[in-house]
Order: C-alpha cells, then sequence, then structure tokens
C-alpha cells in the first residue's frame, strides 16, 4: 500500500483551513522514498508545525515500522523518525496534541507473520523534536487482526475505540480505553458485533460512538463503557468517513450511501433522532468517494 504525494497533499491542504498561524501560501508538500509509506493523521501545533504520522516498509515486507514527519508552516520537511519495534510491525494511527511541547501517538504492534495477530495497543508521548519521552503497551487480542482506532483526548483524560477482526464468531469487535494522560488504564470494554472508530465524552458519565459499515448505528455507553442506548443513523451511509464535532454535542458526519452517492450528514445530538440535516451528491450508476 503507498500513499506518498496525493495522499499528503490533500492533508495540508485542509488543514490550512484551520491553521493556528495565518498563512500567507498554499504550498505542495511530498514525501518520497523508496519504500512503501502511508500517512494517517496530521496535527499542527500552536508554534504553527504541522507533524504527520503512518508507518514505512520495504516493498514486499510484512514489517511495518513507525513513521513520524515534522514540517515547518512553509511545507519544509524539517525532521523525520522512523521508529521500530523489535520483530513486531508497528503502525502509528494517530496524533494528538499533549500539553506544550509534547506529542502523543497512538497505534498498534502485530505479528510479522502474514496473520497479523498478537495485537497490541501502543501510546508514545514524544516531544516536538520527536525524542521518546513516556510510553505503554496493552494486548488486545491474541487471535484478532486490527482494524483501526479513533480518539479524544481532554485535559486529564484519553478515550480510544478501536476493532479487531476474526474469522470465528464474533467476526468484529471493538475495544474501548479510558487512559488518563498519564497512560495508565482507567476502564475498558469490549463491544461484540460493532465497529467504530469515533468516541466522544458526553460529559463524566457517559460516551457517544458511531458504526463504520452498512448499517450503522449511534451508541450510548454509560460510565462503565457499556451499552445503554443504540439508534440508527439517519439516511444511513455505507460507510463514514470521516466526523468533525462543532459543539459537544453536534458533529457534522461524511461518508457514502447504499446508493454509492457521497452523504453528508450534520446531527444536532448523538441520539435524537429528528435533529439533524442531510444531503447527498452524485448519481446511483456512480461510485463517488470521499
Amino acid at each position: 500500500m503507498i500513499f506518498k504525494k496525493y495522499f499528503i497533499y490533500y492533508l495540508v491542504i485542509v488543514f490550512l483551513s484551520n491553521a493556528v498561524i495565518l498563512q500567507s501560501q498554499t504550498f505542495e508538500f511530498e514525501y518520497s522514498t523508496s519504500d512503501d509509506d502511508c500517512l494517517k493523521d496530521v496535527l499542527q501545533t500552536e508554534d504553527g508545525f504541522y507533524y504527520l504520522v503512518g508507518y514505512s516498509a520495504h516493498p514486499g515486507s510484512d514489517k511495518h515500522v513507525g513513521l513520524v514527519l515534522k514540517v515547518n508552516p512553509h511545507g519544509k520537511l524539517i525532521e523525520e523518525r522512523l521508529v521500530e519495534i523489535p520483530n513486531r510491525t508497528y503502525e502509528i494511527f494517530s496524533i494528538m496534541q499533549d500539553t506544550a511541547g509534547s506529542i502523543i501517538i497512538a497505534g498498534k504492534t502485530c505479528d510479522t507473520s502474514e496473520a497479523k495477530v498478537n495485537v497490541k495497543l501502543e501510546l508514545r508521548r514524544l516531544s516536538y523534536q520527536l525524542e521518546n519521552l513516556d510510553s505503554a503497551t496493552y494486548t488486545l487480542d491474541s487471535n484478532r487482526r486490527f482494524g483501526g482506532l479513533g480518539r479524544h483526548i481532554d485535559s486529564n483524560r484519553i478515550s480510544i475505540i478501536g476493532s479487531l477482526y476474526s474469522d470465528f464468531a464474533p467476526i468484529v469487535r471493538s475495544f474501548v480505553f479510558i487512559l488518563n494522560t498519564s497512560f495508565d488504564s482507567l476502564k475498558f470494554n469490549h463491544l461484540e458485533n460493532f465497529e467504530s472508530y469515533q468516541i466522544q465524552p458526553l460529559g463524566d458519565t457517559a460516551f457517544w460512538s458511531v458504526g463504520f459499515f452498512a448499517g450503522s448505528t449511534y451508541r450510548m455507553l454509560n460510565s462503565m463503557l457499556e451499552s445503554i442506548q443504540t439508534d440508527e443513523v439517519p439516511f444511513i451511509t455505507s460507510q463514514c468517513f470521516g466526523l468533525k464535532w462543532d459543539t459537544d454535542t453536534s458533529f457534522y458526519m461524511a461518508g457514502w450511501t447504499h446508493q454509492k452517492n457521497i452523504g453528508i450528514i450534520r446531527q444536532f445530538h448523538p441520539m435524537e433522532s429528528t435533529g439533524y440535516l442531510h444531503n447527498t451528491w452524485g448519481n446511483q450508476d456512480v461510485w463517488d468517494f470521499p
């Protein structure tokens, strides 16, 4: 899997629209190597620098290493770091702003075998100079494969949700972690037959998540991370490709519909089935992807 020039260019342009430091120009940033490189997430810090995370692998290799890039506000690569874990595949999926001067990256490690099992959650705190400050590892499953993860961070906790797959029932299950900012695990639970990469705390006593594939549902979780309420996503999208919260309880969600059209929903509250706006674009015989 190779995502180089155009994938990176798209990320940079999106984040320029919300830049902390006013941009006087639009730039294109290209990261090109002889390896297979994939970038999964990007963050702009208060000093205007961009940090991009993902993974890299030699062509044909089953072993991936974590990849972290630092780019200045003008699109120049300042620093890069490959993070290797011995005898393990390591892929970074997400980056979060820590206190000023440091960032938090979240990803998974697994066997280097084709099965890619024995999955673990890997958390690391890096300085703006990409030096390792702290880390923690949590075992997720010995027989399942990793699907992906989503996260939310606030002043005193990190919320992480992700999915695991297998060839036996249940085929898919989600895992939910609540940790403090020192990476100590506070709560953990599995949600069977549910795939999600989105989580949002709703105050101190509940959490919200959304399913990813066809038949998507919203789920409300209580303080023990148990599912207490489920509601169907209005105008169900076959897949949710992106979600952006604009308040603590309202968000925009983009995906594509069963008719393969691009769809967008503005949900005013996660569990109000009538409180939303919806629109689609495209023809029924055309596959449109966000």
